[in-house]
């Protein structure tokens, strides 16, 4: 596991932490990817940022008795209403949090994949223990899939 870069937030670290050891778990890390997952962590990081800000805004307006969908809006100079630039933030930081998490494998329809690879690596044939002579064949049968499960 590369070492936790010593610029990154303590928000991203908290999530080097935790994300780290399961992604060498499924060997889906070495040190040539460290920059794109300390990317993938400080957007982690700033996302959860901006939506605790947004709620912390939320409840502010709610103790004042106003509506907490007031939080999503801002007002411009000439009073008008439009969306608080946090939520835009917040929309574009989700976005490419997506993004990163897709090249780690780590959302559903990524992980399956990732998972059924690594499944397939750990035991390529029926008696993997057994010393293998040069030009000896595997068992028949050995190492075939009778289902999706078994992948």
């Amino acid at each position: 596991m590369p070492s936790v870069p010593k610029d990154l937030s303590p928000g991203a670290r908290k999530v080097w932490k935790r994300l780290g050891p399961e992604l060498l778990r499924y060997n889906l890390m070495s040190i040539v990817y460290s920059d794109t997952f300390e990317d993938l962590c400080e957007t982690i990081a700033d996302v959860k940022t901006l939506r605790h800000a947004l709620r912390r805004r939320q409840a502010q307006l709610r103790e004042e008795g106003k509506d907490e969908a007031e939080a999503w809006e801002a007002r411009t100079p000439n009073g008008m209403s439009v969306q608080h630039p946090r939520v835009q933030n917040l929309r574009n930081a989700r976005m490419d949090m997506h993004r990163l998490l897709k090249l780690f494998g780590l959302n559903p329809a990524e992980q399956a994949a990732v998972t059924t690879a690594v499944r397939a690596q750990f035991k390529l044939f029926e008696n993997d223990d057994a010393p293998s002579t040069p030009g000896s064949k595997p068992p028949a049968g050995a190492g075939e899939a009778t289902s999706f499960a078994d992948f």
